[in-house]
């Protein structure tokens, strides 16, 4: 058995017990959503992997999907299927700390003022208030810790894993070396 098949059969054991067709749809289109994308340009970014039709029923709950498609969506939006089938991860996949590239943040602002996902604008004004609050006007980096990672995370709506994603979808993450 090689390693995908082994994991697809881990993964298939939690569908009876914990996850709903209509949970997992939700999950798929709060995905999209958050990054601010259309079902055309999942498509597009997909390279044609992810037909926009498709993915349109798999987020009506209208149309079966299978575990390989799962993981081929969660590839796309850089989650764990896991996450997609129960609405959780484990507490080591998402690290306790995130360092935050402040300077990258300010020009991803700058560039896109009007067109900002509003996921991400919600995090740059979270990000200022932590500025104020922490007195830290000259730095270039910020630590998001854990409590700012909850608060954070009931602020957007996103999951911890979704709010990872969607800094390093931005490139705002400066990972450790």
């Amino acid at each position: 058995m090689d390693k995908r098949t082994s994991r697809l059969s881990k993964l298939s054991n939690l569908l009876p017990m914990q996850a709903h067709k209509n949970d997992i749809a939700q999950r798929l289109r709060h995905m999209r959503k958050n990054r601010n994308l259309t079902l055309a340009q999942v498509e597009k970014l997909s390279l044609g992997k992810l037909k926009a039709i498709s993915l349109g029923s798999y987020e009506r709950g209208d149309r079966a999907l299978s575990l390989g498609k799962l993981e081929e969506i969660a590839q796309f939006y850089q989650t764990p299927v896991e996450f997609l089938i129960t609405g959780q991860t484990t507490q080591h996949q998402v690290p306790s700390v995130f360092m935050i590239d402040i300077r990258q943040l300010r020009t991803l602002i700058s560039r896109q003022n009007h067109n900002l996902n509003p996921a991400l604008g919600l995090v740059s004004t979270f990000i200022s208030g932590l500025i104020k609050a922490r007195g830290d006007f000259n730095g270039e980096v910020l630590t998001l810790r854990k409590t700012d990672q909850f608060v954070l995370s009931l602020a957007t709506g996103c999951s911890d894993y979704e709010i990872l994603a969607l800094l390093k979808d931005a490139k705002l993450l400066i990972e450790a070396k």
